[in-house]
């Protein structure tokens, strides 16, 4: 990969960047409650689903989103396929059944739905990230009442990752034009990859000490009240909107929360 896998190939939708960074992260929390609180393939699909909605305002280029699915469909996978092999219970099928690899048809699909919880969270998250700047995220988390320091540490994650992997990116290919591109083989191909992890480190703690050194030059004092511009003003029509996400994550966890007090008194 050139660049960060999709930052760099994202160009959101004006309305979906204007959106307010409260409505963004009610609709993340949401949805990450949501898929701790429903169980079956159906609603975690339909989950899914809603939470990729937001994806038709990123007008994501062909190569982002051949990533994005590649990456759904990894994680996806190997959570089936880990599922499938350590699923235990009695009564299941074994469609794989050899001497040292046993695999169930149970167990790929309790991995399937597991899988589909983190999906939704991921891809949600992900929106969140893309379409909102850093300086929205750090006002929306000091509205609601979480330290500046630590709103400044998560956002400065969050903008780092980027970075990050271009960084991998410029050391992978300064690696290949040094070796000539030549690859002997997977079992080398993945030592070569491990050994991307060291530079990786080095350049990463050399970009901290340079953000230290420059948030400390600007006398940063996460104990100080700060002030955001412009300031958050969140419109009817997305407070609304924010009040019916809450409402629809208040009663989905409210009847599952009846459902299993029900089944347990039954």
């Amino acid at each position: 990969m050139n660049n960060a896998f999709i930052v760099a190939h994202t160009a959101p939708r004006p309305w979906l960047v204007r959106l307010d960074p409260r409505l963004k992260l009610a609709w993340l929390v949401a949805i990450s409650l949501v898929a701790v609180a429903v169980d079956s393939f159906i609603e975690l699909s339909a989950l899914c689903l809603f939470a990729a909605l937001p994806l038709l305002g990123l007008r994501l280029s062909s190569r982002a989103a051949g990533v994005l699915v590649g990456l759904i469909a990894l994680s996806l996978w190997s959570t089936m396929l880990s599922q499938g092999i350590f699923y235990k219970p009695e009564g299941r099928t074994v469609i794989v059944d050899l001497p040292w690899l046993q695999i169930s048809l149970e167990g790929l699909f309790y991995g399937a739905q597991q899988g589909l919880r983190f999906v939704a969270g991921v891809i949600a998250g992900a929106v969140t990230m893309i379409t909102t700047s850093p300086e929205r995220l750090l006002a929306a988390l000091v509205w609601l009442r979480i330290p500046s320091a630590i709103g400044f540490v998560v956002v400065s994650a969050l903008r780092w990752f980027p970075t990050l992997i271009d960084e991998w990116a410029a050391i992978r290919r300064a690696r290949q034009l040094r070796d000539g591109g030549v690859q002997s083989g997977v079992l080398a191909t993945w030592i070569g990859e491990f050994g991307l992890f060291m530079p990786l480190v080095a350049s990463s703690l050399r970009r901290a000490s340079t953000l230290a050194t420059s948030v400390t030059a600007r006398g940063f004092d996460p104990g100080r009240e700060r002030t955001f511009y412009p300031e958050l003003v969140m419109p009817l029509g997305e407070l609304i909107a924010c009040a019916l996400l809450g409402l629809a994550t208040a009663a989905i966890c409210a009847a599952k929360l009846i459902a299993l007090r029900g089944g347990s008194l039954g």
